[in-house]
């Protein structure tokens, strides 16, 4: 098994706090937590991600264990390495009142990454991180394609209450 691959499957081993044995909860997290505000400009994309991960748990009212609040990240490596040589650049959007899955997705698209859920944690990756994942724990489509919030992975496809700055 890749390296990589064994490090998500330990992490999402380690993450695993009881959830149901496939998305549907997770994802339905995503739609139910809304962020009121989001303003980012030229964030780093790590950052970024971060601060949805960090404003996720503070909002999370529904959840009454502190432990599951929120959503688990996870960054896969090549995408770190990646942005790492551009994040001077960053990200920027504002949005208002969405979902944390359409953020995470929008986000994701601007930093050319693409998300996957999984049942304990959603993966950020290349889409060729993120079919190789799938391949190796041996998820029936492996196409790469995330379904967080409903949303399309095509970076062409963006919420319309979004805007880029």
């Amino acid at each position: 098994m890749n390296p990589i691959c064994r490090l998500v499957s330990i992490a999402l081993l380690v993450t695993s706090s009881g959830f149901a044995d496939n998305s549907s909860y997770l994802q339905e997290k995503c739609r139910r937590i809304k962020v009121p505000s989001v303003e980012l400009e030229k964030t780093p994309f790590r950052e970024a991600i971060q601060y949805l991960q960090q404003r996720a748990r503070e909002l999370d009212e529904t959840e009454p264990d502190i432990q599951r609040k929120g959503v688990n990240i996870i960054l896969l490596r090549e995408i770190q390495r990646l942005h790492q040589a551009s994040d001077a650049m960053g990200i920027s959007m504002t949005a208002e009142n969405l979902s944390l899955g359409a953020l995470l997705t929008y986000a994701a698209q601007l930093g050319g990454a693409v998300v996957d859920v999984h049942p304990e944690a959603i993966v950020i990756g290349t889409a060729e991180e993120i079919q190789e994942l799938r391949k190796a724990m041996g998820l029936a489509d492996a196409s790469g394609t995330q379904s967080t919030g409903g949303h399309s992975a095509d970076p062409a496809t963006k919420p319309a209450e979004q805007t880029q700055r």
